[in-house]
């Protein structure tokens, strides 16, 4: 967005205006023909075939099915909530500037938002944008509304709900919303990192909005990642004859500390999305301070089998 700064002379207010959606953007060499107000005060200059074309409601009954009326002498009119406008955002003729009639339309999404849904009208990519996940997400829920297509697989704002999912809390509402729109790919990539959320927070919302069988794909593999950790962290550290130093009581309560790191692991709240440096270290420590050099080194190579097996452990991504 870019603030458009008056002159001392104009005294007229700062506005904000998309700088994608902006009074001199174009397509097919035809000028702006609508203006969509955002709930915080952002401009943006659209193409009213566009929207039609994109939306099967006209943009939520807000873009006039027939061509924007002329503002004749008054210049202005209202139909379809939104109010039209003559300015001089139009066409150049000759030394003259022809008015062009603008709708103006007020929309209750956020600027930030509504860019993230004009892009998928327009099919722009949104690389230069770097909205946030919370934005994407709620321009999709969105697309109902104003009874638009989810993008096709290969648009890149699936890329940039995979990018941002990593690393977000409501990655569960990314996979719920990827799985409503079919987006198998989008999914799978999105799977893994649902593992850091418990399926208890799952909400119902949610649940309905992947449906059934997405909801069963992502409890599987939960439960597949829960029960790869499981085996592999189940055997202990191998045991090695009596000596005077490490009698088989001392090897005992190292299986029982073995145990008891293996217990803590599972009862996290989401044991499937511990890291093998998480794994290593737990288990690891459990040779410190153990002056058998025969246990240091069973245990030590028992933790290395453990991280190799989560490593490989399968499924990684959700089947």
């Amino acid at each position: 967005m870019e603030n458009l700064m008056p002159t001392q002379e104009s005294k007229r207010a700062v506005i904000d205006v998309s700088t994608t959606f902006a009074p001199d953007s174009r397509v097919k060499d035809a000028a702006p023909d609508t203006i969509i107000y955002t709930s915080d005060g952002t401009f943006f200059f659209c193409h009213q075939t566009i929207l039609k074309s994109r939306s099967s409601n006209n943009f939520a009954q807000m873009v006039p099915a027939s061509a924007a009326p002329s503002t004749g002498s008054s210049g202005s009119s209202t139909r379809n909530h939104g109010q039209v406008a003559s300015t001089q955002v139009g066409q150049a003729s000759g030394s003259s500037i022809r008015k062009v009639p603008l709708l103006a339309v007020t929309v209750v999404e956020r600027a930030a938002v509504l860019d993230v849904i004009l892009h998928i009208v327009y099919a722009i990519p949104l690389v230069n944008r770097d909205p946030n996940l919370d934005d994407i997400l709620d321009a999709f829920d969105c697309l109902e509304k104003y009874s638009l297509s989810a993008p096709d697989e290969a648009s890149d704002v699936w890329l940039q709900m995979v990018k941002k999912a990593e690393a977000h809390h409501d990655v569960i509402r990314a996979f719920a919303v990827a799985a409503s729109c079919g987006m198998d790919r989008i999914c799978v990539q999105i799977s893994p990192f649902t593992l850091s959320t418990p399926l208890r927070e799952v909400s119902q919302k949610e649940a309905m909005l992947m449906g059934p069988l997405y909801l069963r794909r992502l409890l599987r593999f939960h439960m597949q990642k829960q029960t790869a950790l499981k085996s592999a962290i189940r055997a202990p550290p191998a045991v090695h004859p009596p000596t005077p130093t490490c009698s088989e009581g001392d090897q005992l309560r190292v299986r029982q500390r073995w145990e008891l790191v293996g217990s803590d692991v599972m009862i996290r709240p989401t044991p499937q999305s511990v890291s093998q440096a998480e794994l290593r270290s737990m288990f690891e420590n459990i040779a410190t301070g153990n002056g058998c050099q025969q246990c240091v080194a069973n245990i030590l190579k028992r933790v290395q089998e453990v991280v190799e097996a989560w490593q490989g452990s399968e499924p990684s991504v959700m089947e």
